[in-house]
């Protein structure tokens, strides 16, 4: 597997104080690194933090767990170059989206350290297509966008504990912002989100922005509104990282620890 670094100063300016680990989206079968490179730079810009962009494997050819696991992949590479778990945060749209909630939910499933927060953008959450019931969309083709879920699960069934996002167990899982548009067929799992993440005690924001379509951060650089998303996007994973590290001082600073 392979990746890109990108950095709104550059690819050579990264610091070990944090970093944001990206999963692009593409319904699980297009996309990579150059094509949400824009969209990266800028939420490296509104963050102040590098990203990391893996071009994890695509479907058809590679189904279900592939992408997750390239996606774990890659969250053990931030660790191995001396990354924290706490100076690291996930982000993602659409099926990104899904793979940032997958991975949350693999890293408690598999009890490993999880980020310090993460950033879901129009995501796609539920894999289950008779259960999702979506209606039109003025951007997603759902025809098209149910055929891509096939090829992504392949023969694995969309109720399979390691696939259902919506019912996983969350308890433990960091802060999450949701940001969608309210014309998203997509708007009702990410309602459903935000309650399951509510109800198992995790902070967790759902911003419902006013008339936007799938995805309208890709378009900030002609819409006013997409920027300010982005904006609000970067400024909430610079906060959790910064709260993460302050709470890892602090403990490692009470009486009794040795801290030289």
């Amino acid at each position: 597997m392979t990746g890109t670094w990108v950095s709104a100063a550059g690819n050579g300016s990264r610091t070990l104080t944090g970093a944001i680990l990206y999963l692009h989206g593409g319904g699980f079968v297009v996309g990579s690194s150059r094509s949400h490179f824009g969209l990266v730079k800028r939420l490296s810009a509104a963050s102040g933090m590098p990203v990391l962009v893996p071009d994890y494997r695509l479907a058809p050819e590679a189904e279900f767990p592939v992408a997750l696991d390239d996606a774990l992949a890659a969250y053990r590479c931030l660790i191995a170059e001396g990354y924290s778990p706490d100076g690291i945060c996930l982000a993602g749209d659409s099926a990104g989206g899904y793979l940032v909630a997958a991975l949350l939910a693999e890293l408690r499933r598999q009890q490993l350290p999880v980020p310090a927060g993460a950033l879901l953008m129009s995501p796609l959450l539920d894999l289950d297509i008779a259960r999702a019931e979506r209606t039109w969309d003025p951007v997603i083709p759902l025809a098209f966008g149910n055929e891509c879920i096939r090829a992504f699960l392949g023969e694995t069934a969309a109720s399979d504990p390691r696939v259902d996002v919506l019912t996983a167990d969350k308890r433990g899982w960091p802060p999450v912002l949701i940001q969608v548009g309210s014309t998203e067929c997509l708007l009702p799992e990410a309602k459903a989100m935000a309650d399951s993440l509510t109800a198992a005690g995790v902070p967790c924001e759902l911003q419902i922005w006013p008339g936007q379509v799938h995805v309208f951060q890709v378009m900030a650089r002609v819409l006013p509104v997409a920027r300010i998303a982005l904006i609000q996007g970067g400024a909430f994973l610079r906060t959790t990282v910064g709260t993460a590290q302050s709470s890892i001082v602090e403990r490692d600073a009470r009486p009794g620890r040795n801290i030289a």
